[in-house]
């Protein structure tokens, strides 16, 4: 995980506009808040977000919380750079979330996802967890559909233009 972090530290600069979609307890958004972006950090709404809130608090980062409910189609963009570390295989509707990251992501802005499309040891059977059968090919082509140029690979993390 910490090469994970350093690499999308990496690629993001003071005062970048930063969503990261599905941050769970918050360690990728403080690093982030740490080198001076402004953060939005999107999770379900619950212990895990109010535990992030809290570490942001603690710290005294201005992070913004932003609870994934029905209405989290509006990501209150633009962006800069959006973050999404192995949360698309987990939704019921992952090419809805990434058409949702897209629209909220600035003209000649950058997303970095991570997804794992690990196969299940069990015939036509999802891995635990893994909501989606969105696979590495139809991910690609929606990202083409969506106008998004893959620019690089590193490790797991691809990262797309607009």
């Amino acid at each position: 995980e910490e090469d994970l972090v350093r690499e999308v530290l990496s690629l993001c600069s003071p005062g970048d506009r930063v969503l990261e979609y599905g941050g769970g307890c918050g360690t990728l958004s403080i690093a982030l808040a740490e080198k001076g972006c402004r953060v939005t950090h999107l999770d379900l709404g619950g212990p895990l977000l109010d535990f992030a809130a809290w570490r942001f608090r603690r710290r005294g980062f201005k992070v913004r919380i932003h609870p994934l409910d029905e209405k989290a189609a509006d990501l209150c963009g633009p962006y800069d750079t959006l973050v999404s570390i192995y949360v698309l295989e987990h939704l019921f509707d992952p090419e809805g979330a990434m058409r949702a990251m897209r629209r909220a992501l600035a003209p000649g802005g950058k997303m970095i996802i991570a997804v794992d499309f690990e196969e299940s040891p069990v015939k036509n059977e999802p891995l635990p967890l893994h909501l989606c059968r969105m696979n590495r090919a139809r991910y690609h082509e929606l990202a083409l559909e969506l106008g998004l140029a893959h620019r690089e690979s590193r490790g797991p993390l691809d990262i797309f233009e607009s």
